[in-house]
């Protein structure tokens, strides 16, 4: 089952690649439409909340402080969106540094909504995939909707009666900005292109929490 999901997911990485070429291409002024952050109806605080990163490290509120982060919901058995989109952060990222960004000063989070199959390890090999530097974060199923029914994320699992064990997870590709004090402030939504996606970061970044 291992070596069968890494080699699913070498495949989507390949997609991923081939639809980060194919986005480039795309008209600028429909990438302006797309992806230019909008503002996020939240709370103005995000509730309490405990998960653990892949390292085994506790992951709270506490620590999305310090820093921009950039929170995307997902899983690791993803065919297409996760891949896809994690592979536009890691070209965003590379762009963000090439407008003068420091993207130490951004943190990426992906949130597992699969918990019964994505384990921490699982997690930090899929996520390095992409970026050392991404993380990694899962839980309680409980906590994990919390959080994101906090910030207005929708999933839910689709069972297949063929193959139990094969589920998939119907999720949204939108990223959520949060700023350093730990208060969600953008959404950006699909669909994603990275130097877009970089400018929006810089906008953010060049604004004082």
């Amino acid at each position: 089952m291992k070596s069968h999901h890494y080699m699913l997911l070498a495949v989507a990485a390949a997609l991923a690649i081939a639809l980060g070429f194919w986005t480039g291409s795309v008209n600028k002024n429909e990438q302006e439409v797309h992806t230019a952050p909008s503002i996020l109806s939240v709370p103005e605080h995000l509730p309490a909340f405990t998960l653990t990163d892949h390292r085994n490290q506790v992951f709270d509120n506490q620590r999305l402080k310090g820093q921009w982060n950039l929170a995307f919901f997902g899983y690791t058995y993803c065919p297409d969106i996760c891949p896809t989109t994690l592979y536009m952060l890691k070209l965003a990222m590379e762009s963000y540094r090439a407008q003068g960004g420091d993207p130490t000063q951004w943190q990426v989070v992906f949130v597992s909504v699969d918990p019964g199959r994505d384990t921490p390890e699982q997690l930090g090999n899929y996520v390095k995939y992409f970026n050392p530097d991404f993380l990694g974060a899962t839980g309680s199923a409980d906590e994990i909707r919390k959080l994101a029914d906090s910030l207005n994320v929708i999933y839910a699992r689709v069972e297949n009666p063929a193959s139990p064990e094969n589920y998939l997870v119907d999720h949204s590709a939108s990223i959520i900005a949060i700023d350093p004090t730990g208060k969600p402030v953008k959404v950006f939504n699909p669909p994603h292109q990275p130097d877009e996606f970089a400018r929006g970061m810089m906008a953010l970044s060049s604004v004082k929490p």
